[in-house]
């Protein structure tokens, strides 16, 4: 009786299918097992030969060790999970009926894992022929820390489960079981366990015996079982995906991959199933266009760093040589292989010879001032062509992420047929996963690409809530939407106490802009008198909620993210500060991490274990804090959009971010974490008091840990309805049908406002050029002109030479009522036009296309502006050149 009561150690599980030639040495191994506390789970998977009668034998011989299950054949993976449905060991083990174990194998595997309270151990193996044995390991040591430490683990390690011992509690609690596949099983089991593995080691001592290609293996055989690996890897990024880990997995997901891709290519030339091999190739290129993008240019690299190899290789990611590759004799095959030396050695002479014409003088130099202006060229070459209807391009934050407003009118463009919706972004392959997480389907075009610029030149529609780059000009047949940026807390444009030449970044824009859009008068009345519109403007101010604060009205949505991390009883905050510092300089962003980590190190430790805090810092701070150390402190999720996730909590902690003005949609708590409050004020002006918000105030990490942890419903109160009255009245969820039905259509909702600066078009302006203001007299020249000046003139000055001292000149004239334009760069022209100018500028020839090129930069940089006069006082050439080829003509 009491032998019947020990604890099993180890449990391990042996599927075995027709394998009667092998099961017995198997088996033989696993019963002389050293260690005692052990029990062997014989999974016969509908066997035809006598692999039954060996089982039965085994359980008679040793009773109290091996359990034999007998079942109708579904497979290696439904094998090891009934077997899993009944072990009792503290780990589980794996052995395949093929292959056999080292006496003290599950002993000494065990023993580590106590030493090293590891939840996977990983041993090293014998790889077994007829004719050798050769000890094989991982590629690199991967011990002592899980994939989030060291994800270099996913593809180093062994993607075997045979050679491993692996926690039952874990694998109980997380419901990790094999998926229904008939290859690929293994990695796929692995990586799910390992996402909740905490300590991952290895064990250096060869203790498996692999036999290698034994026949009927899955591994040896070339059938239709071979497909079933793009459909588990799949699964596999899936998983990354759902873990918010992807981008950091990417890289050694890719690997894995990438390598049992060419693993299958390479046996190519053993058979001759075209079919086979044409689906097993079709399966994999599919798979990597989807999870992986620009694998075409890294696919071929893999085992080699050679450049020239990627010639050689080409078939391997270009489908229509890879039928050419499939279709070729095998004999033809084989020559191929051979001849592949060859070929490197004549295309490494033919580099030699291109690199010493590559090293002519001055090539450089030459070459980097084609390259700042070809992407001018390049728009102004696409502006000539038609415009292309029903077309909408929409790019967020200078396509540095897929989110905010722009993300929720795609949402909705996305819903209808009658127009092509494109996304810039500046990372194809970070958006490209984020859509198919999001089950979405624009096309993606790279912010630097041609495709981009052909795209920014005729598409109907336009949509940004930052800026297009510095030559963009809006021509008449688009349609152009502007959603920056926010309701300002803080000062914008000449109500800044500093940096007063970042105006240009948006003023050209917003002037060109048919549609503008605000939230509430308040934000409409600051950010058009900030940026000078209130008088320069002539298209239409819309009033209307954000897009994106939809997000706060989508309950359902919050539900469903909570439920899905897990934080259905956990009280959930997220702490979004803005930026401190006046720019974004290396003493700055170090001395604000200093002060973010000492504030994030109290903050967790002073957490009760029911609260958890989101962190989204910005980021450049974000990558050198390690929130991955902290207890209660988390990163967002990266794959849900930042309001989506914004919405699943019960409070937001933040302090100077406009982001509480959308927030409070939500009508939950918002906590304002003011600690330097004063030092920030001299820093930064205000539009209104933080005293007269209806919310929360803190001044200190204790004190803010202390009302994190209170145990309290929070109920708006009357100042806060008050509050959202008055600043968020046109929110709703509709707003981005909304927007989109005016953009398109010119369809008004009854439930938005359209404001109309027409009557801003009939006034003329007398234009004065300025200079940068460094010298004495021209601040003195400017003062002068600043102190007469009349209603109607207006300053302009480059953005490209703005200096500290025109900086502090206009900021002392911020409430004096006189207008300024602040001009960005480059003009858009083609390289012949740009020929042209430049023998107007130095001979006087080609006026007329100068007037004409000149009168275009007239109107870009100043849109729908009318001019009465030009004045010149800047010694810049390009404001200089216009006023020659244009002043006659006004």
């Amino acid at each position: 009786m009491k032998e019947e009561n020990i604890e099993i150690l180890v449990s391990v599980i042996v599927p075995a299918y027709n394998a009667d030639d092998t099961l017995e040495a198997t088996l033989d191994s696993l019963v002389a097992q050293t260690l005692e506390e052990i029990e062997i789970i014989v999974v016969n998977d509908g066997s035809s030969d006598k692999t039954g009668e060996i089982i039965a034998k085994y359980q008679r011989l040793y009773p109290k060790k091996v359990i034999g299950i007998h079942k109708i054949n579904e497979g290696v993976s439904m094998a090891r999970n009934d077997g899993l449905d009944i072990a009792r060991g503290i780990y589980i083990g794996f052995v395949d009926a093929d292959d056999t174990a080292a006496p003290d194998m599950f002993e000494k595997m065990y023993c580590y894992a106590l030493e090293m309270d590891a939840d996977l151990v990983q041993c090293w193996r014998f790889d077994v022929t007829p004719e050798s044995k050769k000890i094989r390991g991982p590629h690199k040591k991967c011990t002592g820390s899980s994939i989030y430490e060291n994800p270099e683990i996913i593809s180093e390690q062994t993607l075997f489960v045979w050679d491993k011992i692996f926690k039952r509690a874990i694998i109980e609690e997380n419901q990790v079981r094999f998926k229904p596949f008939r290859y690929a099983e293994d990695i796929l089991f692995l990586f799910q366990y390992e996402l909740f593995a905490t300590n991952i080691v290895e064990l250096q001592k060869p203790l498996y015996f692999y036999c290698v290609r034994r026949a009927g293996a899955v591994t040896a055989s070339f059938g239709d079982a071979l497909l079933d690996a793009p459909g588990a890897l799949a699964e596999m990024n899936n998983l990354a995906l759902d873990s918010g880990y992807y981008a950091k997995f990417e890289r050694y997901l890719w690997r894995v991959e990438s390598r049992l891709y060419l693993r299958r290519l390479n046996d190519f030339w053993l058979y001759d199933n075209k079919s086979l091999q044409e689906k097993q190739a079709k399966m994999y290129f599919e798979l990597l266009d989807y999870y992986f993008y620009g694998w075409e240019t890294t696919i071929c690299k893999i085992g080699t760093e050679k450049k020239i190899q990627v010639r050689v290789n080409a078939y391997r990611s270009d489908w229509k040589k890879m039928l050419k590759y499939i279709y070729y004799p095998l004999w033809f095959k084989r020559i191929c292989r051979k001849s592949i030396h060859l070929t490197v050695q004549l295309l490494k002479r033919t580099d030699k010879v291109k690199m010493k014409f590559s090293r002519l003088r001055g090539w450089k130099e030459i070459n980097q001032k084609i390259k700042e202006k070809r992407p001018a060229m390049t728009y102004a070459l696409y502006r000539k062509k038609p415009i292309k209807q029903n077309t909408v391009l929409l790019t967020s934050y200078y396509g540095s992420s897929f989110s905010d407003s722009i993300y929720y009118l795609a949402k909705e463009l996305l819903k209808r047929d009658d127009c092509t919706v494109y996304i810039g972004t500046n990372s194809v392959k970070r958006e490209r996963n984020f859509i198919h997480y999001n089950h979405m389907v624009p096309i993606l075009i790279d912010v630097n690409s041609v495709q981009y610029l052909e795209m920014l030149a005729t598409a109907q529609y336009l949509v940004s809530n930052s800026r297009f780059p510095a030559f963009f000009f809006k021509r008449e047949e688009q349609t152009y939407l502007n959603t920056w940026h926010g309701t300002p807390l803080k000062t914008l444009g000449k109500d800044i106490r500093h940096g007063l030449g970042d105006i240009g970044n948006n003023q050209t824009n917003f002037l060109m802009c048919d549609y503008l859009l605000y939230p509430n008068d308040y934000t409409c009345r600051n950010i058009m008198n900030s940026f000078f519109l209130d008088r320069l403007y002539t298209q239409k101010v819309v009033m209307c909620g954000y897009p994106r604060n939809a997000a706060f009205f989508d309950y359902e949505d919050a539900t469903i993210i909570r439920k899905k991390l897990k934080l259905e009883d956990k009280k959930v905050f997220i702490y979004m500060p803005t930026w401190r510092g006046e720019r974004v300089a290396s003493a700055e962003v170090a001395a604000y991490t200093e002060e973010l980590e000492s504030i994030l190190d109290v903050l967790d430790n002073l957490l009760s274990d029911n609260v958890v805090v989101f962190v989204k810092l910005h980021q450049i701070v974000m990558r050198k804090i390690k929130i991955k150390n902290y207890r209660h402190l988390y990163l967002p999720h990266p794959l849900y959009e930042n309001y989506r996730f914004v919405n699943i909590a019960d409070g937001i902690i933040t302090d100077y971010s406009s982001v509480f003005f959308d927030f409070a949609n939500s009508q939950k708590e918002i906590i304002l974490f003011t600690y330097d409050y004063e030092r920030y004020m001299d820093q930064r002006g205000m539009y209104f008091d933080m005293d007269t918000l209806p919310f929360t105030r803190v001044e200190t990490v204790e004190k803010l840990a202390e009302h994190l942890n209170e145990i309290r419903p929070f109920l708006p109160d009357e100042r806060y309805k008050l509050f959202c009255e008055e600043y968020c009245k046109y929110d709703s969820m509709y707003t981005p049908k909304y927007m989109c039905n005016l953009m398109l259509s010119e369809v008004k909702a009854k439930e938005i406002q359209v404001l109309d600066f027409e009557k801003n078009a009939v006034e003329k302006w007398n234009i004065y050029f300025m200079s940068n203001l460094k010298s004495r007299q021209q601040r003195a020249q400017f003062e002068y002109l600043a102190d007469n000046a009349k209603k109607n003139d207006l300053f302009v000055f480059a953005q490209w030479s703005f200096s500290k001292e025109t900086d502090t000149v206009l900021s002392r004239y911020a409430n004096s009522g006189i207008q300024y334009v602040v001009t960005p760069g480059e003009m858009p022209a083609t390289q012949w036009e740009y020929v042209k100018l430049f023998c107007f500028r130095k001979f006087s020839w080609f006026r007329k296309s100068a007037l004409k090129l000149y009168s275009a930069e007239l109107e870009r940089i100043l849109p729908n502006i009318k001019i009465a006069t030009i004045v010149n006082l800047s010694d810049d050439k390009k404001f200089r050149d216009i006023c020659r080829a244009v002043k006659s003509k006004i």
